[in-house]
Parts: C-alpha cells; structure tokens; sequence
C-alpha cells in the first residue's frame, strides 16, 4: 500500500488505494494526528511526500523513527508529473493523489534522515546563508543612505 501525503502548516491530507476505491484522510499536523495516522494504517504501508523545506521533516522523522517506510520527492518532479498528467485541480486531496499515483508509477527511493552531523552541518549552513543575506542588506541600506547624503 503506497500512501501519498499533502503537508500543510496546520494539517496533512493523505490518499490510500483500498481495493478500487481511493480514500482520503485528513489529520491536523500535530503529535497527535501523527500517532493516529500510524495507528491507522497497515505498518507495511509506504509513505509518499514532498520535499517541502521544513514542513515534512517532522513527518517524515516520526514515520521513520515508527519503522515505517518514507520516501520524500522533490516538489519540483511532483509538479513535473502533474503537467504531464495534465492535472488543473489544485486541492490538498487531490495532491495526496497525484503523489500517490507518481509512486505508484515511479517507485522513489527510500528515505532515511541525515545523521546527527550531517543535520548540525546543514544546520550551521543554513545561519551562514542568513548571516550573508543580512550582511547584504545592511551593505544596500548602508550604500542607499550613503548615497542620499550625496
């Protein structure tokens, strides 16, 4: 059973395959929807979502760490499947489906989460990247100001 998931910043939609019939949940995106979604479904199930910066890694981490089987697509290939698929409906229900549907027909790798390390590099990358993007601004402001006066 493939288990296509729909991360918002509130809840998280999935869509499931039983029998012919596609079936639809919603959760809200807290401890206790995680727990329920692993509670009701089958722990052979492999679980399907986007890549959305930081909105599935906690998902995606509380499955894992659960034993189950995550996969997490790139954003960018789910919106590509789509355009070829020619879908226009643009629903959280319906993006659970189509992510579904893409692993169902693409079979993604699995997932695992970065080590400790890994994170803590990634981590320390990301407040450099902000520390440049500051120092940037406070320069263009700095040279705006400079400008002015002349």
């Amino acid at each position: 059973m493939i288990v296509g998931i729909d991360i918002s910043k509130d809840w998280f939609d999935i869509t499931w395959q039983d029998a012919d019939q596609l079936k639809n949940q919603r959760f809200p995106y807290t401890e206790a929807g995680m727990v329920q979604l692993l509670e009701q479904l089958p722990a052979e199930a492999i679980y399907v979502m986007e890549a959305t910066g930081t909105y599935h890694a906690r998902l995606a981490v509380t499955l894992f760490e659960a034993g189950r089987k995550v996969s997490v697509v790139n954003a960018l290939i789910i919106k590509r499947y789509a355009q070829m698929k020619l879908r226009r409906v643009k629903s959280d229900p319906a993006d659970a489906a189509l992510i579904m549907q893409f692993a169902q027909h693409e079979a993604p790798p699995l997932w695992a989460p970065a080590s400790e390390e890994v994170q803590e590099l990634q981590q320390a990358h990301g407040w450099l990247n902000d520390l440049i993007t500051e120092r940037t601004r406070l320069l263009n402001r700095q040279q705006a100001h400079a400008h002015r006066q002349t």
